[in-house]
């Protein structure tokens, strides 16, 4: 309706539709189920389909800037997650696709909607400890987030003026072109 695609008479329009943003989550694809619940594909089912592919159709359809608004990993996968999106997300990139962020999502370790158990999903877990929360560093994934900002030319550690340093599109653009990464015909 933003877009102005369905019910024109709103006041949709494509000018005023500025960025998409898609989230994409490791148990994000899922077999609909009219009654519910809803069940997450495993990772080797043949319907789901890589996130390049993903954020092509929604270039197709808006042909709009995008970013990927939220994303994560769970557990022990956070790492691998964020090397699948990144390379995902730059072949989308290589393909002409105007894919201009990522944004993982949360920070830190966040409850399960349903059980109410912590997902570990975060840069931070959050364990228990003498009845408060604790924040712990998951190294792994941090490793890995570190490893993509030097290859995006992305600041790597904090700065007094955090503005001083705008992000550049083009170097996301030019790491792209470097690295030439594929989608991945079993992306999961």
């Amino acid at each position: 309706m933003i877009a102005g695609k369905l019910h024109p008479e709103f006041g949709g329009a494509p000018e005023i539709l500025d960025i998409v943003g898609v989230n994409c989550y490791s148990f994000g694809q899922m077999e609909y189920r009219e009654h519910g619940p809803h069940q997450a594909l495993p990772p080797d089912d043949d319907r789901i389909v890589s996130l390049c592919e993903l954020l092509s159709r929604t270039w197709k359809r808006y042909g709009r800037p995008m970013i990927v608004a939220e994303t994560s990993g769970l557990d022990k996968g956070r790492t691998a997650w964020l090397h699948d999106v990144m390379n995902e997300s730059m072949a989308a990139v290589n393909a002409g696709i105007d894919l201009q962020g990522i944004c993982l999502f949360p920070g830190v370790d966040m409850p399960d909607w349903h059980t109410g158990a912590w997902l570990q999903n975060g840069l931070c877990d959050l364990h228990e400890h003498g009845g408060s929360l604790r924040r712990t560093l998951n190294a792994p994934y941090v490793e890995e987030l570190r490893h993509w900002q030097k290859e995006l030319n992305r600041v790597t550690e904090l700065d007094e003026d955090p503005f001083s340093d705008p992000v550049e599109l083009q170097d996301i653009i030019d790491a792209a072109k470097r690295l030439q990464p594929q989608p991945d015909a079993n992306w999961s």
